[in-house]
């Protein structure tokens, strides 16, 4: 703060807004999508992906005054995969960011990060309803940065004659010093369990930037230290109620350190579009809307697409709130555009591990022809094919995969035109459990799951029968993580009309 002091005594009332900046956006740039600046929230969080990432991040903060701040940032994430082992060691990552503050840029802070993070592999509780991996990621970074002011956008009392401001007159103030540069190391570690599509269902982390206190002061000549203080930020999620098309997850986060403590907490909603969407653009595709309350600025909402391939989310910062360092009537956009490439999942020598949407992907077309061609008929279908596909399921759960709702869709369409069919839905598991009984129970009520998915279509009940044949009855291998998930399944069975 000796910094701040010393140029406000050189500059006057303008670097009171110099002030403000400076301790509020210069050195630490926190942007409300958290989720989505990997760098800028927990150095770990660079090793949460299989595919390679570019993310452009783009935050505008503006004061009743006018005066805005700019932040754009660029990062760049890279996953380090080991075929052999099947799983995800690590990741690493760069970001460059310029943070532009008072009127025109009069401040600006420009930096490149890089990081990288590793992974340790957790093995999953038995029973939990996800496919996919569990993790704990511990990450570190290195930032160089260099902060700067512009002294042809000061304006002080020298430049006023009789009240009147000449231009490109001298501003009078002479500077030791208009630039500095300074290395910032930080830290992190994350622990997160995600489903099919890298989305995660529960996480938890801490993370700690400016573990060496860099001196930011403009003139390192003199007395005085402006040192960035060590700041702690945590951040925390997890899926309340995971249904086959929507998800609700509380989730928040913190930053804390000797000047300042900022809390976002609220709800963030996610609707799954499905794998067998006919719109390319929406196919497997989460719509995301969130909700946060901030202490340092009131309300936050957004609103976003995110799918294997890319990801797009826009924020307002609302600024409801009025504190000593935002005034009122302030207000923030926020834009962040990732596109993804490279493989979504991790192979394991020649045995990909696939995601239960991944099966039914490749059906897509198949199904979606079979349901139009009889659809155009007014007769019986001939063409009952429809039943021969099946229905998957998450490991140990009977809650049905996301992938599986365009083929019941179907189904309970064709089954609505033609109410002579009937069928048997018949439910199975792979071998891992307890015991039999446990096998046995699991596969019943996923097959009462399916009729009752049918009957939520308008499917009467009497139209369809269930049964559970537990492990018994595999259709794979159940040594392989692929011949497991193709057992957690149901069939289907026309027994009315038998004409198939």
């Amino acid at each position: 703060m000796a910094q701040i002091a010393y140029l406000s005594k050189k500059l006057g009332i303008l670097f009171i807004l110099y002030s403000l900046i400076s301790n509020t956006f210069a050195q630490n740039a926190w942007y409300s999508q958290f989720g989505y600046t990997p760098m800028q929230t927990n150095p770990a969080m660079v090793a949460t992906s299989n595919q390679f990432q570019f993310i452009f991040n783009y935050r505008n903060q503006f004061i009743s005054s006018g005066t805005s701040f700019n932040t754009p940032m660029a990062t760049f994430t890279m996953p380090i995969i080991n075929s052999q082992k099947g799983h995800r060691l690590g990741g690493i990552g760069i970001s460059a960011i310029n943070d532009m503050a008072g009127e025109n840029g009069l401040l600006q802070t420009t930096g490149i990060q890089g990081g990288a993070a590793f992974n340790i592999p957790l093995n999953l509780p038995l029973g939990l309803p996800v496919l996919y991996d569990g993790f704990l990621s511990l990450g570190g970074q290195v930032g160089y940065f260099q902060k700067g002011f512009d002294i042809n956008k000061i304006t002080t009392s020298s430049q006023f004659v009789n009240g009147f401001y000449i231009p490109g007159s001298s501003s009078g103030e002479s500077f030791a010093s208009t630039q500095t540069n300074y290395i910032s190391a930080n830290a992190g570690a994350f622990w997160y369990v995600q489903d099919t599509t890298e989305v995660p269902i529960v996480y938890m982390g801490i993370s700690v930037y400016n573990l060496n206190q860099p001196n930011t002061a403009f003139d390192r000549g003199v007395s005085y230290e402006d040192k960035l203080p060590i700041t702690f930020s945590a951040t925390a999620g997890l899926d309340v109620y995971s249904g086959i098309r929507l998800a609700i997850q509380p989730n928040m986060r913190w930053i804390g350190n000797k000047n300042t403590n900022i809390f976002n907490f609220g709800i963030l909603t996610r609707y799954h579009f499905g794998a067998m969407s006919m719109n390319n653009l929406v196919r497997d595709t989460n719509l995301n809307i969130g909700l946060w309350y901030s202490t340092s600025s009131g309300m936050i909402a957004a609103i976003g697409l995110q799918q294997a391939r890319y990801f797009l989310n826009v924020s307002y910062d609302m600024g409801t709130l009025t504190n000593k360092n935002i005034p009122a009537g302030s207000g923030a956009i926020e834009v962040s555009l990732g596109i993804k490439f490279g493989k979504k999942r991790i192979f394991k020598g020649k045995e990909p591990i696939l995601s239960l949407d991944s099966i039914l992907v490749q059906e897509v077309d198949t199904i979606t022809t079979v349901v139009q061609d009889t659809n155009q008929q007014n007769k019986l279908p001939k063409d009952l094919s429809i039943f021969d596909y099946h229905a998957h399921f998450y490991f140990m759960s009977d809650t049905i995969n996301k992938a599986s709702i365009e083929l019941l869709d179907n189904m309970a369409t064709l089954m609505t035109d033609y109410p002579e069919i009937k069928i048997k839905v018949s439910g199975h598991t792979c071998n891992i459990a307890k015991s039999d009984m446990i096998n046995n129970e699991l596969s019943l009520k996923r097959a009462e799951s399916v009729k009752k998915y049918l009957i939520n279509k308008g499917i009467t009940p009497e139209r369809i029968q269930t049964a559970g044949y537990g492990s018994t009855k595999p259709i794979a291998s159940n040594e392989t993580e692929f011949g497991r998930i193709k057992n957690r399944r149901v069939e289907f069975e026309v027994i009315s009309p038998q004409n198939k």
